[in-house]
């Protein structure tokens, strides 16, 4: 159902399993429906999906998808369409076509200002995993083609610049490209690939090659072997290993593409298995716990050395061992902010310069409530400024604008521990924020720590203090705000009330203006509780501890009902 916030005025379109508006420009809304058959990635076998080459990933649904352009009553049809993607600006959008037998298969554009539709790629080969740049017209994919002889599926990372201009570009790393993976590897089909925020070169997955299964030799599932084998000195517990076992399978690490000399860099490794790319993707900041891990496993607390690696020649340097918490790289990717021994760090990963940022500062970000088996662990990260400057902390209450140079700390909201108040859920208003921008209101939701009450509240750095826009209320509410303009939707639950949609207005209470979804009739029909009571008390040791009690339905007071007390030990 596509709705119109303004006039209320509504369109249906049945079954309908995914819908995506047009970018920036939401002239247009694409919408993909279920299809009738399942397209495996190595067609010929059954049991495809689980052989080398193939995943759950790699197995789609086609299905019609509709492109309807809102302001008419027009609508498109493009038959067969396995996945798709509008650019940023919403002036193109981009799908992959899997037919039967893969006749027909390719990558294909539109252009919805014009409606003339290009073809990207085409051949007997599988399209997964589409996805823009977030500035750029510019795309990346991957392309899987299967080998008959065997159950087994050889992947390439595409990569397609400077869309709709005479410049349009398509690099490729992997097979039928012009560069060559590192030896024993190949492009895994777990990862999405996409376009470095320079437009110079692509990242992508990679894994370990493994021999083709000939398909004679492809056993049933009844007929494979279920023992599973377990060691003492494994680093990992069995029950750990079982859990994990399909993030195994699925595993690969972390490659980059530069076309401009036609090489390929491997960035993860068994070393440093896992990471991520920083801002501007500057570096790479990459984790090795292999020392560490099966004394992990039995004390639980974590470890890891941190390195970071230059994405374009691969060189790494050890930024910190034995690190028990996160490593948050600014947005600017020039610093990365580290916990350890009791107090936040900033570090300068070209320099190594390390800055103790929380050393004397009016309070402690150590969280002394949190009952894990942690040394001093540390309260929440609000998270960085835009420019890189500072970053908000909280310190079980307040929000506190702690600058990376050291001996700076303001903080921005004041009554937090005084009041015992809070603050501690941020509202992000644009996901594509890069850093929190504080010279722009810091939405957060706040909470009183006593009558749990929450409240919608507003930060202006530029003066101290947090403006309550929302009235505080027995409810939890989840504001979501339209990224270019002052309209607000949020959820309003209480236990007796179900979270549902609503287009609210803040002027010192919520008002619920109007109601956008009922997704729960049911609950109309059901002897539902009739309420909840906060419960005071204090414990055998003194300590000053609350209680949730749930009423049954139809409750009536000075009654005696019975009662099942859980006691939560976090």
């Amino acid at each position: 159902m596509v709705v119109n916030l303004a006039t209320g005025e509504k369109r249906e379109f049945d079954k309908i399993r995914r819908v995506a508006f047009a970018g920036e420009s939401p002239r247009w809304i694409a919408m993909l429906g279920y299809g009738a058959t399942v397209i495996p990635a190595v067609s010929a076998a059954p049991a495809a999906p689980a052989a080398p080459g193939a995943s759950a990933s790699t197995v789609v649904v086609p299905a019609d998808l509709l492109l309807h352009q809102i302001s008419t009553d027009v609508v498109l049809n493009v038959g067969n369409v396995g996945d798709f993607a509008f650019d940023d600006k919403g002036r193109w959008i981009a799908y992959t076509i899997d037919a039967r037998d893969q006749l027909g298969n390719g990558v294909q554009m539109r252009d919805l200002n014009t409606g003339v539709v290009q073809s990207i790629d085409a051949g007997k080969a599988l399209y997964r995993r589409l996805e823009w740049t977030d500035t750029f017209p510019s795309f990346a994919f991957l392309k899987g083609t299967v080998d008959s002889a065997s159950t087994d599926t050889t992947w390439a990372a595409l990569g397609v610049a400077k869309v709709g201009s005479v410049a349009m570009t398509r690099v490729q790393a992997g097979p039928g490209g012009k560069s060559t993976l590192p030896a024993g590897m190949e492009v895994s089909p777990e990862r999405t690939p996409r376009w470095v925020e320079t437009m110079d070169g692509i990242v992508f997955g990679v894994r370990v090659a493994t021999p083709p299964v000939p398909k004679a030799e492809v056993l049933d599932d009844d007929d494979k072997p279920t023992l599973m084998l377990w060691h003492g000195k494994d680093s990992r517990l069995q029950s750990m290993q079982q859990v994990q076992e399909a993030g195994d399978r699925s595993f690969s690490f972390l490659a980059t593409y530069w076309p401009a000399t036609n090489t390929v860099v491997q960035l993860t490794d068994d070393v440093v298995r896992t990471g991520a790319l920083t801002g501007r993707d500057r570096w790479l900041i990459g984790y090795d716990n292999s020392k560490y891990e099966r004394r992990t496993n039995l004390d639980g607390i974590q470890r890891r050395d941190v390195y970071a690696v230059n994405p374009r020649s691969g060189d790494r340097k050890l930024l910190k061992q034995e690190l028990r918490s996160v490593a948050l790289p600014s947005p600017d990717g020039r610093s990365v902010l580290m916990w350890d021994d009791g107090n936040w760090h900033v570090m300068d990963i070209a320099t190594g310069k390390l800055t103790n940022i929380t050393q004397g500062a009016p309070v402690s970000f150590i969280d002394s409530e949190d009952d894990h088996n942690v040394d001093r662990p540390p309260t929440r990260v609000v998270g960085w400024s835009k420019d890189g400057s500072a970053v908000l902390l909280n310190d079980s209450y307040d929000v506190w604008k702690v600058g990376v140079t050291g001996n700076s700390w303001t903080n921005l909201t004041g009554n937090g521990r005084l009041q015992k108040i809070r603050y501690a859920r941020r509202i992000m208003v644009d996901p594509r924020e890069r850093g929190i921008d504080l010279a722009k209101p810091v939405y957060m939701v706040a909470m009183q720590a006593r009558t749990k009450k929450e409240a919608f509240i507003r930060i202006d750095a530029a003066k101290p203090g947090a403006t309550v826009l929302s009235g505080w209320r027995d409810a939890r509410i989840t504001p979501t705000r339209a990224r270019d303009t002052e309209l607000w939707v949020s959820t309003i639950q209480t236990f007796t009330r179900f979270p549902d949609y609503w287009r609210v207005t803040w002027n010192g209470a919520v008002s619920d203006s109007a109601r956008l979804t009922d997704a729960n009739p049911n609950m109309n029909g059901v002897a539902w509780s009739s309420g909840a009571r906060l419960v005071n008390y204090v414990s055998e040791k003194g300590d000053s501890l609350q209680g949730a009690l749930y009423l049954p339905a139809g409750y009536e007071a000075g009654k005696q009902y019975p009662t099942v007390v859980f006691i939560y030990i976090g």
